[in-house]
Formats: structure tokens, C-alpha cells, sequence
């Protein structure tokens, strides 16, 4: 499993990303929790995490999108999903001023 996951992170790590920002941006409040459980299980692996720190802004940019608004049963999962960006991000070596710009739009 992890090994599939690194190779199709390797090989369209933007088509995956394109495909959860997409489910993020959906009206459907499962597709946005299936975008955000699949940027929680990308972020697990070495590979997924370079894809998210490459991609971070885009990522970011949607899963506070797909926060605002009704709140619904689940909501959450987003909240884990951006946590997960976030954690990545961080221990990448992001920028502190980049990361309080992420705390205070939460």
C-alpha cells in the first residue's frame, strides 16, 4: 500500500492535488470530506508530504474555503485534513510568519 501510494505520488502528484482541491471546492459535504481524508492519508507518507509542501498554498487556500459556511455533520474530518497540511508544512521548514498568516485565518 505505502509503496503504491509514493509511486502514484511520484508519478501525478499535481493530478492528485488538482482532484482534492476539486473535492474541497465540491457542494457536496462528503466529497469535501473525502478531499480532506485523502490530504490526511497523503500527508502519512514521505512523498505526499513534498507533494503537499510544494502545493501548500492551493491546499490551504481550499480547505479554509470549504470550513467557512453551515456547519455539518463531519465538518471535522476538514479540520484533521488541514491540520495534516499544517503539520507537514511545519515541519518542513515553513516560514513562521507564513504559518501565523495559516492561525489567523482559522
Amino acid at each position: 500500500y505505502m509503496g503504491v501510494l509514493s509511486s502514484v505520488m511520484r508519478l501525478y502528484a499535481k493530478e492528485v492535488i488538482n482532484g482534492v482541491v476539486s473535492a474541497l471546492q465540491g457542494s457536496s459535504w462528503r466529497l469535501k470530506q473525502s478531499g480532506a481524508r485523502v490530504l490526511a492519508e497523503i500527508a502519512k507518507h514521505p512523498s505526499g508530504s513534498t507533494a503537499l509542501i510544494t502545493h501548500r498554498e492551493q491546499l490551504l487556500s481550499a480547505l479554509l474555503t470549504a470550513l467557512k459556511g453551515r456547519t455539518f455533520a463531519g465538518k471535522y474530518v476538514i479540520l484533521e485534513g488541514l491540520a495534516a497540511v499544517v503539520k507537514v508544512w511545519w515541519t518542513g521548514g515553513s516560514d513562521v510568519r507564513e504559518a501565523e498568516t495559516v492561525l489567523t485565518a482559522v
